[in-house]
């Protein structure tokens, strides 16, 4: 071994380079060698380890933002602006210090080497895509501040932990591995979040989707599209959408769930709050709603629980379930099943004080308006909803907060001075305060001189409305209001403003009844225009109001220091209807429509806006205003908001058939007027001009057993019980199709041996397969379609695949789905066959012949022991008599005396013979009187039993045998040997 060198494992350091050296044993020429090559190389290493060395040992340079001058960057105060990325190295760093903010106008990208710190108000901006998403977890050193991305955000390639606010036009919030944010998430559009991610903190976006699993520990808003959470997920908070889809299984949302139009839990999902929707579905099994449920519509499933009370939006009586469809397995007002009623309310925030809002001045002899609030908390940011009465002083009417909490009320003052504000509230003196803008005051100053008192009625678009002007003053002899400019004409100064927000360009038409002059005020700007008006001997005139468009405004009357004002609402003459479904739609499809809010004139009224006029102002109800033919169904709809006057609807309705649709608006702005209409147009009575809708599909249901008669199978060619019911979408029966409604259409039944199989499988085919049009009631149909063998051979066919489907009516309907899912009558189906046994007793003894149901199993017949339902008419039993030794004469013939039910697969027909010789039995399974019984064929006729199925296809078709008296049974003579055999 002198001759080996042995090197040790040890790690070398070389210039920052560790290298690790294994054992090396070689000979010693080839050491040798390489030991003089190792001479020649090594100022080669040594330069290249160098290099390397260099290379390891750069450090990326750090830009920080809070003061220093950046590359590429304009500062202004503590405010970065970019144009380029700062970060060029592979391993640069980036800080932003507390208080600063580094908006960039490109689109960033963060590499994997590079850092990011963040901390307190620090703020990181692009005008578009900003990714942060690849920078490894150690430099992801953000403790807080905010992002803001005009177009997408990515975060969380690597498990990044972050605490910061996010708002961009869209989000992809990690990729699969963990996440972890804290802060506020806002987008304009959809946002994505991977599986493992942590939010905590808020999230709005128009569409919100998640992966499995993720934990969501905050408020969800997608009020504007859908949320749709994932398996195995959870949310801590409530949960806002247009749609929400809760994926099975096993995710739990511990708050409240709003879904304007529809929510959907899967299998095992929990709801532990309450829910608010309109088509609620609890799908297949263990979907559990701990809470209330407020539904337009309610499709309970296997298993599918409310544990409180379900609320129909339009019923809410105890007991009323109307709106539920109850497939849950459990009994309605069941322990476990659902419970119907008017869900309770939540209780309104308690009241903490009363605030009074006003301008500080008024005027003797006019009213003056101010705003009172019940405020539930300190600030007012709340309000009490539950309703509250009080009292405004001096002088002011008694009013009631109501369920806003916020109401207006008119005081009036005749002496000049300061008064100061004050409430009572049930004869006392409650908490309030008062104030003017942000200045707390409860004076308010009146001065003395002529003002004007307008009424201006609210109204509707378009229309002509009359208002009055009325002038008065104070009068110093007696202290009270009097008539002011009595019979005399004045250029009174009109103006107007919007209350609420306009997109108005047309103005408001004012005219002097008396004097025809007229203005046209431009409320969007408060421009004035002067009218010549003429007061009568009570100081009164009266004015015509024109405003073509929707919402709030205030008439303001000046004639030099007299003013006076009144506000009142235009609310859209009407809703007219457009884009109506031009083909037939299916039962519980959604289809769509627009409605638009118009004026008299039917323009397009463009302020009724659900931007401009507050949330819920333009919040319109949908309805079935009339159906053609039959019931009205379930229409589901949630209420439509407005968008320049023009609503998109999306509906469905639960019925076939065509109806009209009304969309109606209870008192407008609180103004006390109506707005609504129907798709057959304003006065124009019920056109059903939806329309028409047919089913979705169809369900074939069965076989039905007899009660107490269980069914194993059914025979080849035997009718076989099935219903075939008419279905919407929802899996709800469409009770208008019927014949009664000349709504259904004939169907027609089909076999296959799976629902993507072989037709008329085992060499056998469907007869009875027409199901008439007027079979039809309320939406079911029974039919009784048979099974035969299409030839001699028999058939055993195992779940026997039954489908119903339409050529005629609108347009055709099936139950084929490609799956079998609504084709439920599988039945086995084997040829069957009867067989009657030999007898043998004494003469005047009564003998009793054997009867026996079999069936083909496919290779053999066996015994039918789980016939419990076959039965034979008495008089389906044919018989000859016969002599001892053969010829007429023989024992008494007797009918048969009753039905023989087969029991258990078994029966036994009774006969007795008088005297010695044998009676022939046959029995008649046919249709007609003729017996196709073996050997004598002289059978007299008899009443056919009905039971063909039941005959052999060839040969002796009909089972016969006999009943001998006089003689002993050949199975009484001595047995040599006897062995049973067993098929």
């Amino acid at each position: 071994m002198k001759n080996l060198l042995s090197l040790g494992g040890n790690p070398v350091h070389t210039f920052g380079i560790t290298l690790s050296v294994r054992f090396l044993v070689l000979p010693l020429p080839v050491m040798s060698a390489l030991i003089h090559a190792a001479r020649r190389w090594l100022p080669l290493c040594l330069l290249a380890f160098a290099l390397c060395a260099a290379q390891s040992a750069h450090a990326g340079t750090t830009y920080r933002f809070g003061g220093p001058k950046v590359d590429n960057c304009k500062q202004d105060k503590k405010v970065y602006t970019c144009t380029a990325f700062p970060l060029t190295a592979w391993d640069d760093a980036m800080i932003i210090e507390n208080g600063y903010t580094v908006d960039f106008t490109i689109s960033v990208t963060f590499g994997y080497n590079h850092s990011l710190t963040m901390s307190g108000n620090a703020r990181l901006t692009s005008s578009g895509d900003l990714h942060i998403g690849d920078i490894r977890p150690s430099g992801t050193l953000i403790s807080g501040g905010s992002f803001q991305a005009g177009g997408k955000f990515t975060i969380g390639n690597q498990n990044q932990k972050i605490t910061a606010d996010i708002t961009a036009g869209s989000m992809q919030l990690g990729s699969g591995s963990q996440l972890e944010i804290t802060g506020v998430i806002n987008a304009s559009g959809p946002v994505a979040i991977a599986s493992h991610a942590r939010i905590n903190g808020p999230i709005t976006g128009s569409d919100i989707t998640t992966s499995s699993p993720v934990v969501l520990n905050g408020k969800i808003d997608a009020k504007n599209g859908r949320f749709t959470l994932a398996s195995g997920s959870t949310v801590n908070g409530d949960v806002t959408a247009l749609v929400a889809d809760l994926l099975a299984s096993n995710s739990v949302v511990t708050g409240k769930v709003t879904a304007t139009q529809t929510l959907t839990l899967g299998s095992s999902v929990t709801v532990n709050g309450n829910v608010d929707t309109g088509v609620l579905t609890l799908q297949s099994s263990e979907a559990i709603i701990k809470g209330t449920a407020i539904v337009d519509r309610a499709d309970l499933f296997w298993h599918g629980r409310v544990a409180e009370l379900i609320e129909c939006r339009k019923g809410a009586t105890v007991s009323d379930c109307s709106c539920v469809n109850n497939q849950s397995g459990y009994p309605f007002n069941s322990t476990l099943g659902p419970k119907c009623g008017q869900v309770r309310p939540p209780e309104p925030s308690p009241l903490n004080h009363f605030r009074i809002e006003h301008d500080g001045e008024g005027r003797t002899c006019a009213p003056e308006t101010v705003t009172i609030k019940a405020c539930a908390n300190a600030n007012c940011t709340e309000y009490y909803k539950g309703g509250a009465q009080v009292t405004l002083l001096p002088g002011g009417p008694t009013v009631n907060t109501g369920s806003t909490g916020v109401v207006s009320a008119q005081l009036s003052n005749n002496k000049p001075g300061d008064v100061s504000l004050a409430l009572t509230q049930n004869g006392s003196k409650p908490t309030f305060s008062c104030f003017i803008g942000a200045t707390s005051s409860c004076t308010m100053k009146f001065s003395s001189g002529v003002s004007f008192e307008i009424v201006a009625p609210d109204h509707r678009a378009g229309e002509s409305a009359g208002a009055t002007i009325r002038a008065r003053e104070l009068d110093p002899a007696t202290g009270q209001c009097a008539a002011a400019f009595r019979g005399e004409t004045k250029s009174i100064a009109y103006s107007c403003r919007h209350m609420t927000k306009s997109s108005d360009q047309q103005g408001l038409s004012v005219t002097g009844v008396l004097t025809k002059a007229s203005a046209t005020l431009r409320c969007d700007t408060g421009g004035a225009g002067a009218v010549s008006t003429k007061f009568d001997a009570t100081g009164k005139a009266d004015l015509t109001l024109n405003y073509k468009d929707a919402g709030t405004l205030n008439l303001k009357a000046e004639f030099e220091d007299a003013s006076g004002e009144d506000p009142f609402t235009v609310a859209p003459s009407a809703f007219l209807f457009s884009d109506l479904p031009t083909t037939f739609v299916r039962a519980g499809d959604t289809f769509g429509l627009t409605v638009k809010a118009v004026n008299v004139a039917g323009d397009v009224t463009p302020s009724f806006d659900k931007t401009l006029l507050g949330s819920g102002a333009t919040n319109t109800a949908l309805s079935v205003a009339c159906v053609a033919k039959g019931a009205e169904g379930k229409l589901a709809a949630a209420g439509v908001e407005f968008n320049k006057g023009i609503a998109s609807a999306s509906l469905s309705w639960s019925e076939v058939g065509s109806m009209d649709v009304k969309a109606k608006l209870d008192k407008f702005l609180g103004s006390g007027i109506d707005v609504e209409g129907t798709t057959a147009g304003n006065g124009n009575g019920c056109l059903a001009k939806v329309g028409p809708f047919i089913p979705k599909y169809f369900q074939v249901d069965g076989p039905i057993a007899a009660p107490g008669a269980a069914r194993a199978f059914y025979y080849a060619g035997e009718p076989i019980p099935v219903t075939v019911t008419a279905m919407n979408a929802h899996g709800g029966v469409t009770t208008n199709y019927s014949t009664a409604n000349s709504l259904s259409a004939a169907v027609t039944l089909t076999a296959f041996d799976t629902p993507q199989g072989t037709e008329n499988p085992g060499s056998g085919v469907l007869k009875a397969t027409a199901v008439p049009a007027s079979a039809f009631s309320a939406g079911m149909a029974s039919a009784r379609p048979e099974y035969w063998p299409a030839g001699a051979t028999p058939i055993a066919v195992k779940g026997l695949v039954l489908r119903a489907a339409s050529s005629s009516g609108v347009a055709p309907v099936t139950s084929a789905d490609g799956k079998g899912t609504y084709e439920k009558a599988r039945p086995d189906v084997h040829s069957g066959r009867l067989r009657i046994g030999n007898a043998f007793g004494r003469a005047g003894d009564t003998v009793g012949m054997p009867v026996e149901a079999h069936y083909w199993t496919g290779k053999s017949w066996l015994f039918n022991q789980t016939d419990n339902a076959t039965v034979i008419p008495a008089g389906a039993f044919a018989q000859l008599p016969y002599a001892k030794g053969g010829g007429a004469g023989g024992p008494q013939v007797v009918p048969v005396g009753k039905d023989l039910k087969i029991e258990g697969g078994r029966a036994t027909l009774e006969r007795t013979g008088d005297k010695a010789g044998w009676i022939d039995v046959a029995l008649n399974l046919g249709v007609d009187k003729k017996v196709l019984a073996c050997g004598n064929a002289s059978y007299p006729d008899s009443t056919g039993a009905q039971l063909a199925y039941l005959r052999l296809p060839a040969g002796c078709r009909d089972p016969s045998a006999r009943a001998v008296f006089g003689e002993q049974s050949p199975e009484n003579r001595r047995i040599i040997h006897m062995r049973e055999v067993f098929n």
